[in-house]
């Protein structure tokens, strides 16, 4: 390319190129494009830049971007980025205005002449169109033997992840290919952590198009892997990518309980505030009772303060309990509140012991067989904990006898008994 300084010793005058977009190209985009008009250049400013575009978290460097560019050299980019003939989109500068034609692209360029990088942001459109002709960029690379191999990007599990009542949809922002005619595929798996496709077990059929998928039975108590493998218009294929869901997949066909215990009072304590608690005859009084008694069932249920993996109350260390203890005082206080330390405590053993009971009837004895209780895991609840817990504590014939028998004996009760 010829220097600003060489052209100004030949005596000559630089010509700028003018280009029509199509008008088609225009419509699609919202706009007819404008031909592009020379600017003067002026001395200390940059005659090539390099054109930054980002699109999410990835960004592309074009080189030699200069009065000689046009819209179509923008458009060109932007295909490296998504299916342009499939896809609407939009283009702006770093002041957030809208690149339409050449115009647009030459006032840039003027606004920017003293700066060596120039930044613009792809970001796709639901309102506007793809566009309807092939590049002209496209059309010179019709005879080359060699391919950009396609792929994919920000692959993700959306949805709710429930069986049999919610479908779950997996995208991907695709880059040289077509999504469209892209593949995506789900699997299952006990563990977050992937290593490779080996072992999973499939749960659907490899799907274009829209690729949403319904949750089998199978699929409770397990994490989501998507393969997600990009295509580009001549079926050329690129890496697969994998992504693993954040959750478990749950169970849809359980009974509605109360929903989860969030005590926002306690919560929106701030400074190492405390509220203040009155006892009388071994339990907590007063206008903060309430709140009291949330605070003790959300931290029988914190597995993080009390431990699952136990058969009983007394299987608890002490250690533990005095770690339960000293959660309760960061939010209570009473000047003798050492005193209930054991009442308490006590009260919190027939709190956890009602939960237990609560989970074995509604996710255990719901169920046919072991397998399907091992895999309605409750909400909020780890997938290894609720194994052990089907394991060792709710399928042991002993605990079967005890939970059956105390079934018969309430039901003679005259009276029903309320906690």
């Amino acid at each position: 390319m010829k220097t600003l300084e060489s052209i100004r010793k030949k005596g000559s005058k630089r010509k700028v190129r003018k280009f029509n977009a199509p008008k088609m190209l225009g419509k699609e985009c919202g706009n007819e494009f404008q031909s592009s008009y020379p600017i003067e250049e002026s001395s200390g400013t940059f005659t090539s830049h390099n054109l930054i575009m980002y699109f999410g978290d990835v960004k592309y460097h074009e080189e030699n971007f200069s009065k000689d560019s046009c819209f179509l050299d923008i458009l060109a980019i932007c295909k490296k980025f998504i299916d342009v003939y499939s896809i609407g989109f939009k283009v702006t500068d770093g002041d957030g205005r809208l690149l339409k034609g050449d115009q647009d692209v030459m006032i840039m360029l003027k606004e920017h002449e003293m700066e060596k990088d120039i930044p613009v942001y792809l970001e796709k459109d639901e309102i506007g169109k793809p566009l309807s002709f092939r590049l002209p960029h496209d059309d010179l690379n019709l005879g080359s033997c060699s391919y950009v191999k396609p792929k994919v990007i920000n692959v993700r599990i959306s949805g709710d992840l429930r069986a049999h009542d919610k479908k779950v949809l997996v995208e991907g922002d695709v880059i040289d290919g077509n999504e469209r005619v892209s593949i995506a595929q789900l699997f299952i798996t006990s563990s977050k952590e992937f290593v490779d496709e080996n072992g999973l077990e499939a749960i659907s059929l490899p799907k274009t198009g829209r690729k949403e998928f319904e949750l089998p039975q199978e699929a409770v108590g397990q994490y989501l892997i998507a393969k997600y493998v990009p295509v580009n218009a001549d079926g050329k294929i690129g890496d697969s990518v994998y992504v693993v869901s954040d959750v478990c997949v749950e169970n849809s066909n359980r009974r509605k309980v109360r929903g989860k215990n969030k005590n926002k009072v306690v919560a929106l304590l701030q400074g190492g505030k405390k509220l203040n608690i009155t006892f009388y005859k071994k339990r907590a009084v007063s206008d903060n009772h309430k709140s009291w008694s949330r605070h003790l069932g959300k931290i029988v249920r914190d597995r993080r303060i009390c431990p699952v993996r136990v058969q009983t109350w007394k299987d608890i260390s002490q250690s533990d309990k005095n770690h339960m203890w000293d959660a309760i005082k960061e939010f209570f206080s009473n000047p003798n509140i050492e005193l209930y330390k054991d009442d308490t405590l006590e009260h919190m053993n027939t709190l956890w012991t009602n939960w237990r009971s609560t989970l074995n009837v509604d996710y255990v004895k719901s169920c046919n067989t072991r397998e399907e209780a091992e895999k309605n895991v409750p909400s909020g609840m780890h997938a290894k904990d609720w194994e052990w817990l089907v394991k060792n504590k709710f399928l042991v014939p002993k605990f079967k006898r005890i939970s059956d028998q105390n079934v018969i004996n309430r039901s003679k009760a005259k009276l029903p008994h309320h906690t």
